[in-house]
């Protein structure tokens, strides 16, 4: 997999490369939704079927094989900062799915306000916890 632009719409992509045959395909375009502050590579389920990724604070799995796409619900894979209704002002920040375990739970990586870094797990069935706080200072 690699991360790139796409000029015309000024968002990031994701292709996924077989390095065999040198085919190329689209995995993740703008109509996927975007991270809003950074782009991440998507990870892939313990099976290879499915890729996790974050869009808009809210993490996404999507079959790689058919392209069908289902949030993690609301209180499950995502940790903002937003009301529910959002009220501004409003930071849905990024998270970076790092490793989806054969287990079914996944980790994922988010830079808070204050500059510090949390690490959280959850699956489609737990909701977030965190797992690990980095200060600002590393």
């Amino acid at each position: 997999m690699y991360a790139t632009l796409n000029v015309a719409k000024h968002r990031p992509e994701v292709w996924l490369i077989d390095l065999a045959s040198g085919k190329e395909r689209l995995l993740l375009s703008p109509e996927d939704g975007s991270s809003s502050q950074r782009v991440s590579l998507p990870v892939w389920s313990p099976d290879g079927t499915s890729i996790l990724y974050d869009s808009l604070g809210i993490l996404i799995v999507k079959d790689a094989a058919t392209g069908a796409k289902r949030a993690t619900l609301p209180e499950r894979g995502t940790v903002n900062y937003c009301s529910t209704p959002p009220k501004p002002p409003c930071e849905r920040g990024t998270l970076v799915p790092l490793r989806w375990r054969a287990d079914g739970s996944f980790f994922s990586e988010r830079l808070d306000r204050d500059g510090s870094t949390t690490i959280w797990r959850s699956s489609l069935r737990q909701a977030p916890t965190l797992y690990a706080h980095v200060g600002k200072e590393c």
